[in-house]
């Protein structure tokens, strides 16, 4: 008896093997990914201030010897594998092309306001990438989320229609 992928090799031409490699920039992102993501945001924010005893997000901050460090913390390593997971790290962005990530955290409300479906992966791309290559120097992901920009991209990814197909 023929297996499904060798009666139809045009629609599994890896023969159903696991992909290992990140998606692209141009692979179209589904609503769950976006929405589970948001979920991991808010997550990873309620995590963070739990952990270091403070109300506002605006009050997290990463210095030497701040235990645990934001990357011991669950919470965290899912939002950054999730990131990947959800296809919003993508293996053709260039680092040229990564979102400025101060000017963003000056302006979270304007700036990520008007950032379409490809640019809010773009930004999440970026600040994933540059948490894992911070190397304990810093942390870029505390600081996206005191100033609060990792949650107006939850709440879009939540809410705003525009950034979905319409049904």
């Amino acid at each position: 008896m023929a297996k499904p992928w060798e009666s139809e090799p045009q629609l599994y031409p890896n023969k159903g093997l696991i992909r290992r490699k990140w998606l692209s920039k141009r692979t179209n992102l589904y609503e769950v990914q976006t929405k589970f993501l948001a979920r991991l945001i808010r997550e990873m924010e309620t995590a963070l201030l739990g952990t270091y005893g403070v109300r506002e997000p605006k009050d997290l901050k990463w210095d030497w010897g701040t235990k645990p460090d934001p990357w011991e913390i669950p919470e965290v390593t899912r939002f950054l594998e999730g990131a990947l997971a959800c296809g919003f790290v993508c293996a053709d962005f260039k680092v040229e092309e990564w979102t400025d990530l101060e000017s963003v955290h000056m302006r979270p409300e304007e700036m990520i306001g008007q950032m379409g479906a490809p640019e809010l992966r773009k930004y999440v791309h970026t600040v994933q990438r540059a948490e894992k290559w911070a190397d304990g120097y810093g942390s870029p992901l505390l600081r996206a989320l005191s100033s609060g920009s990792l949650q107006i991209v939850a709440r879009r990814l939540e809410s705003d229609d525009s950034l979905y197909e319409p049904w």
